[in-house]
């Protein structure tokens, strides 16, 4: 998950550590590429109190966690962190129209 609990994120590319200050948004993707259904993204307003609380639970990159415990930090996280998410779902035909357009490598979900 791209949500940065601590005020620390390490770059993807360079790996180098970049201080991201409190509050900030965390987000996660779920469902491009290896997924036969729509991409599913969060973002939840993160301040150190929430951070804490998130990391207790166990909150990490979804693809590191099994469908089960997703599903039930998901409910957690929506309790918790009431008024400071956003769900978003983008079924496939609009994410591949989307994405058609970027310049990005191509990559399509099967509708």
């Amino acid at each position: 998950m791209s949500m940065y609990l601590s005020s620390k994120y390490v770059h993807k590319e360079s790996q180098k550590p970049i201080d991201v200050p409190f509050p900030h948004i965390g987000t996660d993707e779920s469902g491009k590429g290896d997924y036969f259904g729509p991409m599913v993204v969060v973002g939840v307003w993160v301040d150190e109190s929430i951070s804490r609380k998130l990391e207790s639970l166990g909150v990490r990159d979804s693809k590191l966690l099994s469908d089960k415990r997703c599903r039930e930090l998901a409910a957690q996280i929506r309790t918790m962190c009431k008024g400071k998410y956003r769900e978003g779902e983008i079924p496939p035909q609009r994410y591949n129209k989307n994405y058609i357009k970027s310049s990005l490598p191509k990559v399509k979900l099967l509708e």
